[in-house]
């Protein structure tokens, strides 16, 4: 989405097979980073989503065994391809793949436009 940066092409691919692996809808967006605003009706399942995704990839996508497969496919397990201290950055991706936007999701509802630039950036609290 050009905003954020959670990784290198490999990242990208990967969390898309992660997801099709766990039966989730992925929508090919990217770097959306730690900070959104979210409907209130979808926030604690996103919430939800976010924690349980984030202790999936600390339990089990930084393994030897899954670092070895990730050196096969040609990745790194380390920043910036496939690195755990990302694994929050990592899960949001998939949450928000999965539960926002529907019936689709499009780069267009994750940039920040200009009236929400003004209100989170330039406003002094």
């Amino acid at each position: 989405v050009g905003r954020g940066y959670s990784g290198e092409p490999y990242t990208e691919a990967r969390l898309k097979t992660i997801a099709k692996d766990l039966g989730l809808k992925h929508h090919g967006i990217h770097n959306m980073q730690s900070t959104f605003y979210i409907a209130s009706t979808k926030a604690v399942a996103f919430s939800r989503m976010l924690v349980n995704l984030t202790q999936y990839f600390f339990d089990h996508e930084f393994t030897a065994e899954r670092c070895a497969e990730v050196v096969r496919q040609g990745g790194a397990c380390k920043w910036p391809e496939w690195y755990r201290q990302g694994s929050s950055l990592y899960a949001t991706d998939l949450a928000a793949n999965h539960l926002l936007g529907e019936p689709y999701f499009d780069a267009t509802q994750v940039i920040m436009g200009p009236v929400a630039q003004r209100v989170c950036c330039t406003t002094s609290f």
